[in-house]
């Protein structure tokens, strides 16, 4: 059998999973191997720093792939799906799989991806009351079924957690309240396109969870700002295209929001087409550590809110944006002459590039 990379792990289906197994099973240890206890074949394997010699390693007999399987940290059986993911391989999913065999094989699991697997359920996460105790990332992004009960569950079964991303996931204030009751410890959260949250679970967040560093909240159009009152940790914000209906002008939430976070580093406002003045102004007054902000498709956006941003934010290095606002060339060239140190870069593309805090750390793990 030839050398298999990652990848072929994260895309077997579980009839497969289990035939490989039975393959290997058949295989026995060599003597010498049988003499090594199994903390010094943890040691051996933890030294290896290829991926192909861990695999290797794997393949050799039945015992080394129970090592193996047991110090696998990372498992993705979908795709990190946002704003800015492609599918991936998330098709290959849209069939049941047998997860708890999986969370069975890996128990020691800290990543793990079920993003746009449609048929996880609540039902399903029960299995990470069990087997998941350790993990810290964990992506349900567009598990449509997923309500309430499951993240219930989440809470519950993985209090370590430090990152969790519920793309388009069913889930409400009530859910999260519980969530953040149970996982003090998160630091990212990613609520893009959760429809039902409102202030109320912003706030939730606000009060429990106090090293939260990233929120996602873009298109989670029923919050108005209020919930961010006395945000202090937050550095990282995503807003891409949030309206904020219930607020009778968009400004207000802006205000709002800036007053409430004024460590913010990265802003993504990408396509909040009707901030004014107002808001602009709120931004450079209050959040003074701004480093860099998304305005692409921000209609409102003249010269005045512009420079409002330059003359405020002391720290800014960066301007992402694309053609469509009210900055004049004259106004670019003011900018310019006052702060040299700021970069405008421009996007053509709708879906602008992620923020340097977007939610990839299970893709940078192996």
């Amino acid at each position: 059998m030839s050398i298999v990379g990652q990848k072929r792990v994260d895309l077997l289906g579980d009839s497969q999973i289990t035939s490989l197994g039975s393959e290997k099973n058949k295989r026995s240890c060599t003597p010498t191997a049988c003499l090594l206890p199994d903390d010094a074949l943890y040691l051996i394997f933890e030294k290896l720093d290829s991926e192909l010699d861990q695999q290797s390693f794997g393949l050799t007999c039945h015992s080394f792939l129970d090592i193996q399987n047991t110090s696998r940290k990372c498992l993705r059986l979908g795709c990190v799906q946002s704003l800015y993911c492609s599918y991936d391989h998330a098709a290959i999913f849209r069939n049941a799989v047998n997860i708890e065999t999986l969370l069975k094989r890996f128990s020691q699991l800290q990543s793990l991806c079920l993003g746009c697997c449609i048929r996880v359920s609540d039902s399903c996460l029960e299995l990470l009351l069990e087997y998941c105790s350790k993990l810290h990332s964990l992506y349900l992004d567009k598990c449509y079924y997923l309500t309430d009960i499951g993240l219930a569950s989440v809470a519950s079964g993985c209090q370590l957690l430090s990152s969790i991303s519920l793309s388009e996931c069913s889930v409400t204030d009530s859910g999260l309240e519980i969530l953040t009751k149970l996982c003090k410890a998160l630091k990212e959260v990613n609520l893009d396109g959760c429809i039902d949250i409102t202030d109320n679970g912003i706030r939730s967040l606000n009060q429990n969870c106090r090293q939260l560093r990233s929120l996602n909240i873009s298109s989670c159009d029923r919050v108005n700002g209020e919930g961010f009152k006395g945000f202090s940790t937050l550095a990282c914000l995503e807003a891409y295209n949030c309206e904020f209906y219930s607020m009778k002008d968009v400004d207000d939430a802006i205000i709002e929001i800036s007053k409430g976070c004024p460590l913010l580093q990265e802003w993504n406002l990408s396509f909040c087409e009707k901030i004014g003045i107002s808001g602009w102004e709120s931004i450079g007054l209050y959040c003074k550590n701004l480093k860099i902000i998304h305005v692409n498709g921000c209609r409102n956006l003249d010269d005045r809110g512009l420079l409002s941003l330059g003359d405020g934010c002391k720290r800014l290095s960066m301007i992402y944006r694309t053609a469509g606002d009210k900055i004049t060339r004259s106004g670019l060239l003011l900018l310019k002459e006052k702060r040299e140190d700021v970069e405008i870069i421009y996007y053509k593309i709708k879906k602008d590039i992620p923020p340097s805090w977007a939610f990839t750390g299970f893709k940078n793990n192996h």
